[in-house]
Parts: C-alpha cells; sequence; structure tokens
C-alpha cells in the first residue's frame, strides 16, 4: 500500500514511520498543501491509496484552505484519507465532572488551535464524508520539543487541565489498525486510556526518574481535554493505559 503523509516535520514521523514500515511511505512538506493546483497535480502523480494529513496550522483560513485542498484531492485520486484534529475542538468546560469527551459530543472550541482543527474538520467532512478525523491530545514523541520535555526540564506543570498524555507511538499503531479496516469513517479519538493533569504526570515521571519531591504547579484555570475512545472500543481495539506507555517512553528516552 502506498500512503503519502502531508508534513515530514510533524512530530508522528518517526512513531509512523516505524508503525507503517510495511508500507511505502512518501512525505510531503505541510505549507504545500495551500496551493490546491500543485498539490492535486502532485497526488495525480504519487497515486496513494492512503493519504493522511498531519498539517496543524494555527490560522483558521489556513486550516480550512488546507483541509479543503487535501480531502479534494484524496477524492479526485481515489485515496482513503485520514485527518488529524485535536481535542481543543471542545471547550473544556464539561457539563460536570469526572468527565471525558465522546465522538458525539458537540464541538465548541474556544482556542485559536481549537478552532482552526474544527474549521479543517468541518471541511474535510463537507468534502470527503468517508474521510476518518483522528482527535488526539497531548501528544510526545522522541526528541520533540513538546509538553512532556519542557516539564522535565522546568520541573513545573499545570495541575488544572485535565487530558490523555498520549505517546505518538499510541497514535501511529492505531492508524496501522484502522488501515485494515475501510468500513471505519468519520470521527475516532485515539489517545492513551485514562486521563490526569500534566503535574500528576510529571509527578509520575520525576518518581521513575528517581527525583525527588513533586512537579511544581502552575495556577490556571480548570479545563477537560480528555477524550474517550468509543469507536476503539467497539472495534475491540484498546490502547495502553496513559501510565504504561509513559513508563516505557521514560525509560528509553531519559535515561
Amino acid at each position: 500500500m502506498k500512503i503519502f503523509l502531508t508534513d515530514r516535520q510533524s512530530m508522528l514521523r518517526g512513531a509512523l514511520e516505524a508503525a507503517l514500515s510495511g508500507h511505502a511511505l512518501a512525505w510531503g512538506e505541510g505549507p504545500e498543501v495551500l496551493d490546491d493546483e500543485k498539490f492535486t497535480a502532485r497526488m495525480l502523480a504519487e497515486k496513494p491509496d492512503v493519504l493522511i494529513d498531519l498539517t496543524s496550522f494555527a490560522r483558521t483560513d489556513e486550516a480550512e484552505t488546507g483541509a479543503r485542498n487535501v480531502a479534494l484531492a484524496a477524492k479526485i485520486c481515489g485515496a482513503r484519507l485520514f485527518f488529524l484534529s485535536s481535542a481543543e475542538v471542545f471547550s473544556g468546560r464539561p457539563p460536570r465532572t469526572p468527565w471525558a469527551w465522546g465522538e458525539m459530543d458537540i464541538p465548541r472550541p474556544e482556542t485559536d488551535f481549537g478552532l482552526a482543527r474544527f474549521a479543517g474538520e468541518q471541511m474535510v467532512h463537507l468534502v470527503d464524508p468517508d474521510a476518518t478525523i483522528l482527535r488526539t491530545h497531548w501528544l510526545y514523541a522522541e526528541g520533540a520539543d513538546d509538553w512532556l520535555h519542557e516539564l522535565v526540564k522546568t520541573g513545573r506543570a499545570d495541575d488544572k487541565v485535565r487530558g490523555n498524555p498520549t505517546s505518538t507511538r499510541t497514535v501511529a499503531e492505531a492508524i496501522r489498525f484502522l488501515l485494515v479496516r475501510p468500513d471505519v469513517s468519520g470521527i475516532v479519538h485515539v489517545t492513551c486510556e485514562d486521563q490526569c493533569t500534566r503535574a500528576e504526570a510529571g509527578d509520575f515521571v520525576f518518581s521513575r526518574l528517581g527525583r525527588t519531591g513533586q512537579v511544581e504547579r502552575s495556577a490556571g484555570e480548570e479545563r477537560t481535554y480528555a477524550l474517550k475512545k468509543s469507536v476503539l472500543n467497539v472495534l475491540g481495539y484498546r490502547t495502553p493505559k496513559w501510565q504504561d506507555a509513559l513508563e516505557e517512553f521514560v525509560h528509553k528516552e531519559f535515561n
């Protein structure tokens, strides 16, 4: 199977190359999806079976344009489309606690990034209803400039926002699973299991690194961006608990 991935700078690149090693992978440069004619021409030349859009434009206009062009190109060349989105399409203000947002909950983004990702989702759904929209959050990867590496460096983290710490390996392996399920489309949540705050995740990491004391808590407004995975669970696919994935990652990355 030939798979085209739109952004070689994505933090998911290493995990996807490992998980999809049995396939022929081709990588693009993220901004090229903003030029509809050139991107469509490239897809017609590449002729991928699957197109995975990893771009993460933070501006709503770019997110809409990029998503439209990718979805149109996928339709024209007959490729199956996966579109990466974020838990920030939700408001972070659940009706009660504890809470985890499901695929059928109504997005009401309150951040610029959330607005951009939701705009992309809407455009993809409009142009290619058979596409699969993957929502995830709090990703971390080897050598990445992400929240986890920043936490280990500074020793500080938020203790008011809840989410699902998720390794890029978890997302990549879920995509590998979905590749052999052509019957799955629409919105799919992909995270590690269970939820916590970043400070709680930091305490877990520090205990594994043998550091004394806890992470320094930073003040903030309470929010919940934790996702539940109804679709994957119905399919019988289980992602690891965040503690298990994080422990394995910490052992390899920081020791």
